[in-house]
């Protein structure tokens, strides 16, 4: 489902600066 996609992406934009 595009919307589960579109969570994973933005949960990733969110974490990506701690790593």
């Amino acid at each position: 489902q595009a919307a589960l996609y579109n969570f994973l992406q933005r949960f990733s934009e969110l974490m990506d600066p701690i790593y």
